[in-house]
């Protein structure tokens, strides 16, 4: 009893470090991806042929840097969120700083060059990977140094997103799918202290700063069903289409320099035709409830966002997916508001709206609708909407799994594991 007591003492205890030390790492990402956000748009936006060739020439040298660091810490890639999954199975190991390193520089130059990638999946691996050095710093056991990986993708996402609730449930329901408090306590020590080290340096405020009431109506309450349907069909697609291009781009493995710099004239392309599409898009929720747009509008940016991540996501580079799903989602949500507000419904509010279709889609790329409705809950900072975010969760991931569309995490892991000869990268 004493024994199963002193473990549990020194579980918090390493939770509380862990906290410290993961969630420092997230903000630092956070807080440098928000500042090279700012100078992005500036570099991107060709002003002269001068501008153009320096802009290329900066565009292939960053291209060749991304490469290198893939090929010094291969376990670096993608959203992290399955290496960590990998690790914490025995199926890989990967090297601490090398990974971490090249998981910050390499994620910092995708979104200065404009990438549709996110924060979410860097942050859970910043985290886990930090927290299994702490755990190897400790000289703690195998069975020790999970738990405390398992705690530090807590705090990278809670750090992420302000949602300590939403990481400690990510890690018993997307890498444990166990809800042992062995696993959730020190997971939601973890969460808590890296929440409150965002608040301290990045600010008091929800991810997201629009007010939202769920008022819908019952007699209302078929729209809500109806957003989770083509929200669920929206995010296989998603998937189905990132399962494609993975495949299209495989073939260009040892071109893989190339492969970059082509994806960032892309995006150089794109800031004079569809600049709101580039990066994670969190100004991008901002902005549909702040100015709305008109329905083809919103249909450019869903199509445009949705191929833009794929091809992003679909090169290996360094970086998640959880943001732009979030956009796919909201303009998923305001299109079938439109049709809403011409059919017979016109006090139904396009936030509510947004917000469902960002559950819905999520949702059903993830396959987890617990972590889906709460990451939504706490982003906006409305616990009173659990409701309607819960029905459109719910039916989406019915939609999902009668398309029986793989969740893209369990789908991630598998190419991981399928290429790990070739990967690997030993402690």
């Amino acid at each position: 009893m004493k024994r199963n007591q002193y473990f549990h003492l020194k579980m918090i205890l390493y939770a509380v470090l862990v906290g410290l030390i993961s969630g420092l790492g997230a903000v630092f990402y956070r807080w440098l991806l928000s500042r090279i956000a700012q100078a992005s748009q500036a570099f991107l936006t060709v002003s002269s042929w001068k501008h153009l060739i320096i802009a290329l020439i900066v565009m292939f040298v960053g291209a060749i840097i991304v490469n290198r660091l893939l090929k010094w810490a291969p376990l670096s890639g993608g959203s992290g969120i399955p290496q960590i999954k990998a690790e914490l199975t025995d199926k890989v190991k990967a090297n601490p700083w090398p990974t971490v390193t090249s998981k910050i520089v390499g994620g910092a130059i995708n979104n200065f060059f404009g990438l549709s990638l996110g924060r979410e999946g860097p942050s859970i691996q910043i985290g886990g990977t930090l927290a299994k050095w702490l755990s190897r710093f400790f000289k703690m056991s195998d069975d020790e140094k999970k738990l405390m990986m398992t705690a530090g993708a807590s705090a990278g996402l809670s750090a992420a997103f302000n949602a300590p609730i939403a990481g400690t449930l990510f890690s018993v329901e997307e890498m444990y799918h166990s809800f042992s408090p062995f696993i959730l306590v020190p997971a939601f020590i973890s969460s808590i202290i890296a929440n409150m080290l965002s608040y301290y340096i990045l600010g008091v405020a929800p991810t997201f700063s629009f007010a939202v009431e769920m008022s819908i109506s019952l007699n209302h309450y078929y729209w809500i069903i109806l957003v989770g349907i083509v929200g669920g069909l929206v995010g296989c697609l998603f998937n189905v289409t990132l399962d494609y291009n993975q495949r299209l781009f495989k073939r260009f493995d040892r071109y893989k320099t190339w492969l970059f710099f082509a994806v960032f004239c892309v995006s150089l392309l794109l800031t004079s035709y569809l600049p709101e599409i580039q990066g994670g898009g969190h100004d991008l929720i901002e902005s549909l409830v702040l100015n709305p747009q008109s329905f083809k509008i919103i249909l450019v940016i869903l199509v445009g966002k949705l191929l833009f991540t794929t091809m992003s996501f679909s090169t290996g580079a360094q970086g998640g997916i959880f943001l732009p799903v979030l956009v796919i989602g909201a303009a998923t949500g305001v299109l079938i508001h439109h049709i809403a507000l011409q059919i017979l419904t016109p006090d139904l509010a396009m936030v509510n709206f947004l917000i469902l279709g960002m559950v819905s889609v999520l949702c059903a790329v993830v396959r987890a609708p617990f972590l889906s409705i709460l990451l939504i809950s706490e982003m906006t900072s409305n616990p009173s909407s659990l409701m309607p975010l819960a029905i459109a969760a719910i039916t989406s991931y019915i939609v999902s799994e009668v398309l029986r569309v793989e969740p893209v995490y369990e789908m991630l892991y598998d190419k991981l594991l399928a290429k790990q000869p070739q990967t690997d990268v030993t402690d």
